[in-house]
């Protein structure tokens, strides 16, 4: 009965540990602005894509993330899937101050998540993968 328990144990905490690792994996890549919306209402997004790059380990703190301008420019930022991957928590690199955006879907070659900028009102991104 023992050593059931604890198959069971071993079993569920390996499955967790590779739905985080594939997980991790899916995001590493190009991801195009196909939607933003603030407070609801489609808007023309400054952003046209965020690359998550990937990381030694999906257990490193933050990874290096390019966030593409419309002007073409690349702006340098990191990025954590931490806790559970509910969220996607940015950053500007050389910055203390995070950013947490909700992951609302996470699925395939799609991505949303949303920020609510106090004041501003909730900013939606609609990310579709290369």
């Amino acid at each position: 009965m023992r050593s059931l328990l604890l198959l069971s144990i071993l079993l569920i905490g390996f499955s967790s540990c590779n739905k985080e690792k594939k997980a991790f994996r899916n995001i590493v890549g190009s991801w195009y602005v196909e939607l933003f919306f603030a407070n609801g209402e489609g808007e023309n997004s400054v952003i046209s894509s965020f690359e998550f790059m990937e990381c030694d380990s999906p257990d490193d703190e933050f990874c290096d993330l390019n966030i593409r301008i419309v002007t073409g420019d690349n702006l340098a930022y990191k990025y954590s899937l931490k806790p559970n991957f509910e969220h996607v928590v940015i950053k500007e690199a050389g910055s203390n101050t995070p950013f947490k955006y909700d992951i609302v879907l996470f699925k395939n070659k799609k991505l949303i998540f949303e920020y609510d900028a106090y004041g501003i009102g909730t900013l939606t991104y609609e990310l579709i993968k290369d």
